[in-house]
């Protein structure tokens, strides 16, 4: 009993290797996973943008505060104590 299950489990790992084959195989897989990557680097540069705007309007505008400026003290009361 053993030994056809063994059998079986070999026939089927020949066949799942023969199907990956046939529908693209590794060559496939890499195009995809470089799509991929293309998609989801121009993600991130969408969300950094986004972010970069939402800093500014929450900011009006400017991009530093007294604080990171050198030769001013920071203004906020918790830095102080």
């Amino acid at each position: 009993m053993e030994l056809l299950s063994l059998l079986l489990s070999v026939v089927a790992l020949i066949l799942a290797a023969m199907a990956f084959g046939r529908t693209g195989g590794m060559r496939d897989l890499r195009r995809q996973l470089d799509a991929l990557s293309t998609k989801a680097e121009s993600a991130r540069e969408l969300a950094a943008n986004t972010i970069d705007k939402i800093e500014d309007m929450v900011r009006g505008g400017e991009k530093s505060t007294r604080a990171e400026e050198p030769g001013h003290a920071p203004t906020d009361k918790s830095a102080q104590e």
